[in-house]
């Protein structure tokens, strides 16, 4: 059986245009699983959002239980997806090293995919612009790679996932995205 699964870094789902984009999304592309990530959806507006994407017989799940607001939000499947939103420093995202690390056991006969952005590069040809300098923090992630068994999928489009929004000799260019 083959899956299309896709994982969206919207930047916030509350508005009626972004959850109508999700379901265009998820229609045009006969995705079979979705990570939606960075929703910043409030607890008390989770239903509303769900049901305003109107993508009907979907089972949603969030991480909305371990932050005040959701930043992972799921459609659940048969197999094992992990859909990852890295924070923004070092030391937050250390907890995702070492959860990727350790799960890795519980994977060994059960197809796991994990997708999202991690906001992380892997080597220094993943970015360009800013700061040259290779930091010890900067091999964490592709420690865990290697420590997790993890194999990446090969992606198409742009190798660039993030923009600074600067121009010129200010711009910095990063593949922070990864399956």
């Amino acid at each position: 059986m083959v899956m299309t699964i896709g994982s969206w870094n919207i930047r916030g789902l509350n508005s009626p245009h972004k959850q109508n984009l999700i379901q265009q999304w998820v229609s045009k592309n006969s995705l079979d699983i979705i990570g939606i990530l960075e929703p910043h959806i409030l607890p008390s507006n989770m239903d509303a959002v769900v049901a305003g994407m109107g993508i009907s017989n979907w089972n949603f799940l969030s991480n909305i239980q371990h932050h005040h607001l959701c930043r992972i939000l799921v459609d659940g499947s048969v197999f094992r997806a992990s859909f990852v939103y890295g924070l923004n420093t070092p030391a937050e995202r250390a907890t995702i090293w070492r959860y990727l690390i350790t799960e890795k056991t519980h994977n060994t006969f059960v197809p796991w995919g994990i997708i999202g952005d991690f906001n992380a590069i892997m080597s220094s040809r993943d970015r360009q612009g800013g700061d040259s300098n290779w930091y010890n923090h900067m091999e964490d992630y592709p420690n865990c790679v290697s420590q997790a068994e993890l194999i990446h999928l090969p992606a198409t489009g742009m190798h660039f996932t993030w923009h600074n929004g600067r121009k010129g000799d200010a711009t910095i260019l990063k593949k922070l995205d990864w399956a």
